[in-house]
């Protein structure tokens, strides 16, 4: 009855854990809010109404000239209409010794840019709202956006596209073997095994700058992704295929498991029918 009640607490905690997971794949709604009101009010010139959101410790980052400064860049650059759309690229929650704070990381899209703005965001004592804690934008031009798919159009990009085919086909192909290649033994836990690729080699789709990860594991040894953000690249991830190879290169282990089998059925026939015969009276 423990054993159970202990099992009952762990896939509890597991369930919690995934409902809460599952909470923030959106940001806080509130957090949210008061980060974009914050930016349409810097964006339309309202520096005062601004400096009033901040908290003592941004105001105090500075001198009043560095901010006039970052305030004249601000008018001369920023767009004055609202935006086309706005998108939600990260959000993360901090919290240490210091308090807590909560960091958003959004895209505002005009007819022309982009700007990337950050908005750190900390709770105020004995209020429900935030003060912005730290604020930064990055403008990017949409005539500078490098072109953002996979479709391949350099040396390089082919390279990876055709390590990618043979990775993907002899994974495929593996799997099939599994099920249909005689002495195998434990067929599930094989389609398993051959499923998953070991380190990775992350390639910048755009650049080809390379990332290798000895310490890594991916499904089907092949991925590719790309942040939310409008000025994130396209990165494909390879793997080497691992368990294909192993299952593939027990390709003789396997032929003589078969023939094992294939002997003790005979074996067990031959043994049956002698039995049959034994029992069958003679006339």
């Amino acid at each position: 009855m423990t054993n159970i009640l202990g099992g009952a607490r762990i896939w509890a905690a597991i369930a919690i854990s995934l409902l809460v997971g599952a909470c923030s794949l959106s940001p806080d709604a509130v957090k949210d809010r008061e980060a974009r009101e914050a930016y349409a009010q810097f964006a339309r010139g309202d520096y005062a109404g601004f400096e009033a959101r901040m908290s003592p410790a941004a105001l105090a980052t500075g001198s009043a000239s560095d901010r006039q400064n970052f305030y004249a860049f601000a008018k001369a650059n920023l767009p004055a209409e609202p935006p086309k759309a706005v998108t939600n690229v990260s959000w993360r929650i901090f919290a240490g010794s210091s308090g807590s704070s909560y960091t958003l990381v959004q895209d505002y899209e005009y007819p022309t840019k982009y700007v990337e703005v950050t908005t750190v965001l900390k709770p105020i004592p004995g209020s429900h709202a935030d003060a912005v804690d730290g604020f930064h934008f990055n403008i990017i031009s949409k005539k500078q956006l490098p072109e953002n798919n996979l479709i391949p159009n350099k040396n390089f990009q082919w390279v990876i596209l055709i390590a990618v085919l043979s990775i993907v086909g002899v994974t495929l192909f593996t799997l099939v073997q599994t099920f249909v290649r005689r002495g195998v033994k434990r067929r599930w836990l094989w389609f398993i095994i051959v499923l998953i690729g070991v380190g990775s080699l992350r390639v910048n789709w755009a650049t080809g700058d390379v990332f290798l990860m000895l310490l890594s594991v991916q499904l089907f040894s092949f991925s590719a992704f790309r942040g939310l953000s409008v000025a994130s690249p396209w990165f494909v991830q390879l793997s080497l295929p691992l368990g294909a190879i192993i299952f593939l290169a027990r390709a003789r282990v396997h032929a003589e498991e078969a023939r094992f089998e294939a002997r003790k059925r005979a074996r067990a026939l031959a043994a049956e029918r002698e039995s049959v015969d034994a029992s069958t009276p003679e006339t």
